[in-house]
């Protein structure tokens, strides 16, 4: 029940901040009769981030969790100062009707990247964003004639630097809430559109003109403050395809506003190409409802009855959900390799217990999950791999007996549910008695933050997948992170504080002192005969 309210405040938002949004059309016709178009963006963002920077710094949202995290909100500040940047000058070269039409095929661009990823397209989603793109057609009008290539590819670069902001921020780790990613990606916008703004020569409107300083501040204030704010908060629950399809909700309301405050004649298509959006939006959010993200592709039509522990695991989920899983879809089964660990996004957010649900349908495979909720399906990694792990195992709990009373040591059949809600299971995990006693033991993954956590590789293990788990790890607050390659004899050690992983090269010790104060890793009796 909690997840559907959720999802409904989201999508309430979504379509608030449309109205506002699209109001900044309105706003934008007093600025930009005294200011230049980049002037008037840069300011409209300077206003809007400045109270979200400081109230980000009072409640200490802007301590860096997450260097990986860090850089992926610098590289969306920047593509939503392209966005602001290339839709406004395309204005100069083609017509509002085309350059708001292009500028509206966002939606394309998210699906198109969840083609990619799911290497399925879904009909539903394409038919919303057709539907929807047609009745933005008719309300913009026909274009001119003339409009410069230029022109289009400027409205068109706006609309994919648009996509790739809503799939950054949607996928941004769970600890950095919407005040924290704001605040970071319009100051980082605005920084860039006032360095635009000089250079080319784009000019504020003067102090004394009100009319002009009306229009920046209501779009800082509305569209920008609320509206985009807004527009954040509701892409961390709902697809990136489904948000982005209701911008073009859009030009709706600035045709509507434009017609009330401005005696604009409203015509019988405008009318039309609405009730088409909202038709479209609608085959959007039935999808929504019947389990379908419109973001990301899944075929239900392989039907296998779950076994009754699983079905009693799924129990109280509600209907829509169970027999979702029930019949479990292609984005699971057709990925599953022997070859070796894949990582697989899902449409929806997998919970603890329908992993469960999952690891027994699906056994021997073991499935884990990162803080994006994409999982990481492993199959057995084999008999050679497995005498590693043991080995690995049979030092950590010697240890533990001897050393540290009171303390548990788990092997990768564990698994742990970690502060940022990833879900892994280390190949050998070390908890101080300290650390365990404050843990959450209740549930079949416990909620604990390791002391120390080891990795080994198998020959079909994915490199990338390895340290990404690493550094889940230590951002985390694990304080000792050790991966193991025993195919290329090279350890990397990840320690509390660390921005990355080191790495070692080939060692045969490694001292884990002081998280295991006298132990030392005897490397080569794990990597020996690889």
């Amino acid at each position: 029940m909690s997840r559907l309210r959720g999802r409904r405040a989201a999508l309430t938002l979504a379509a608030l901040s449309q109205l506002a949004i699209g109001a900044a059309a309105i706003f934008a016709r007093f600025a930009l009769h005294a200011s230049g178009p980049l002037a008037v963006s840069a300011a409209r963002l300077c206003v809007a981030a400045l109270p979200l920077v400081v109230l980000a710094a009072l409640r200490g949202r802007l301590r860096a969790s997450d260097a990986w995290t860090e850089r992926r909100l610098g590289v969306a500040g920047v593509l939503l100062a392209i966005h602001f940047a290339t839709w406004i000058a395309s204005l100069n070269f083609a017509s509002v009707a085309i350059s708001t039409l292009l500028v509206c095929t966002t939606p394309l661009w998210t699906e198109a990247y969840a083609v990619v990823r799911r290497r399925r397209v879904d009909a539903l989603a394409a038919l919303g964003i057709a539907g929807a793109l047609a009745g933005v057609a008719i309300v913009v009008g026909a274009p001119e004639r003339t409009n410069a290539p230029l022109g289009i590819a400027l409205a068109l670069a706006g609309g994919v630097a648009f996509a790739a902001y809503l799939i950054i921020v949607r996928g941004v780790d769970a600890r950095y809430d919407t005040l924290a990613v704001t605040s970071r990606t319009y100051a980082y916008a605005a920084l860039l559109l006032t360095a635009a703004a000089l250079a080319a020569h784009d000019h504020l409107p003067a102090a004394g003109d009100a009319r002009a300083w009306g229009g920046i501040l209501a779009m800082a204030l509305f569209s920008q403050l609320f509206g985009h704010t807004a527009l954040n908060a509701a892409v961390r629950v709902l697809s990136a395809t489904l948000v982005s399809t209701m911008t073009l909700l859009e030009p709706v309301f600035a045709a509507v506003l434009a017609a009330w405050l401005f005696d604009e004649r409203l015509g019988a298509t405008t009318a039309v190409g609405a009730a088409i959006i909202f038709v479209a939006i609608g085959i959007a959010l039935r999808a929504e409802a019947c389990g379908i993200d419109t973001a990301d592709t899944r075929d239900t039509s392989w039907p296998q009855a779950l076994p009754e522990r699983t079905r009693r695991v799924m129990g109280g989920r509600g209907r829509e959900r169970n027999a979702m899983l029930a019949a479990t879809p292609h984005w699971i089964e057709e990925r599953l390799s022997l070859d070796g660990p894949v990582e697989i996004v899902p449409p929806y957010w997998v919970d603890d217990d329908e992993i469960v649900a999952l690891e027994r349908q699906h056994e021997p495979f073991s499935f884990e999950r990162f803080a994006d909720g994409t999982l990481l399906v492993s199959p057995p990694a084999g008999w050679k791999s497995g005498s590693k792990e043991s080995e690995l195992n049979r030092q950590v709990a010697n240890w533990v007996r001897d050393c540290a009373p009171g303390a548990l040591t788990m092997a990768s059949n564990g698994g742990v549910k970690l502060p940022d809600r990833s879900l892994l299971a280390p190949d050998a995990t070390y908890v101080s008695a300290e650390r365990w006693a404050r843990s959450d033991s209740s549930r079949t993954f416990a909620e604990v933050v390791p002391d120390a956590a080891f990795e080994v590789l198998s020959p079909s293990d994915r490199i990338g997948a390895a340290h990404r788990k690493i550094a889940a790890y230590v951002r985390n607050g694990v304080r000792l992170a050790v991966l193991i390659d025993p195919i290329h004899r090279r350890i990397s050690v990840g320690r509390e504080g660390d921005a990355e992983p080191r790495d070692l090269g080939d060692v045969d010790r490694v001292d884990c002192s002081p998280v295991m104060p006298g132990f030392v890793l005897d490397v080569d009796a794990i990597v020996r005969d690889a």
